[in-house]
């Protein structure tokens, strides 16, 4: 029991890292930037893995590109993009929403039933958000927060048609395939900034 607690604690305190540390680095980068260097950084080590391992092709190439499209591109881009005009309280809080997000999104789209168990952790996570949004940094603006909830919004979607649409393939390549898809968007929009 206590493997499984530690890693959920690790997880926790990386996720809440990860706003923060993304935060910082938008201090030296600008949003597209930032998100393309961590985009190739990722899809190169999940290419190598892939390759170490021996290559699978995906069974549909429309998955790994839709999913690719919601997430990392879209998600990710509307998180820094946001995380540059907002606080990272205000990030972190927005972010949270994500869960109780794919829980609503399930019962509409995949008429998926809710339990109660279920909407007691939406309602406790929605209470602990309202709890630290009240305690959080007033430096917020509403076209940061709107983007970030956009992040949020692609991402949920991307649980949504990862479980409506799954078709089998191989884990590590339908993910190496969407980064690099996201990889391609972040490169696109970074050379158009640029321009």
């Amino acid at each position: 029991m206590r493997s499984p607690t530690a890693a959920l604690l690790v997880a926790a305190g990386l996720w809440g890292m990860a706003v923060t540390g993304t935060k910082y680095a938008l201090g030296g980068f600008d949003p597209v930037t930032l998100l393309s260097v961590e985009l190739l950084a990722g899809a190169g080590v999940l290419w190598a893995a892939l390759l170490i391992r021996g290559y699978r092709r995906p069974r549909s190439w429309w998955l790994p590109a839709l999913l690719g499209l919601l997430e990392p591109a879209l998600a990710y881009l509307g998180d820094t993009f946001g995380l540059s005009l907002t606080s990272a309280v205000h990030g972190a809080v927005i972010s949270g929403l994500e869960s109780g997000l794919v829980v609503l999104l399930a019962a509409v789209l995949l008429r998926e039933t809710i339990t109660r168990p279920a909407i007691f952790a939406v309602v406790t996570a929605l209470a602990g958000l309202a709890v630290l949004a009240g305690a959080g940094a007033r430096h917020g603006t509403a076209a940061g927060d709107l983007l970030v909830a956009g992040g949020v919004l692609s991402a949920s979607l991307y649980t949504i048609v990862a479980k409506r649409f799954d078709d089998g393939s191989d884990a590590l390549s339908l993910t190496a395939w969407q980064f690099t898809v996201a990889t391609l968007v972040s490169l696109l929009v970074t050379t158009a900034r640029w321009g």
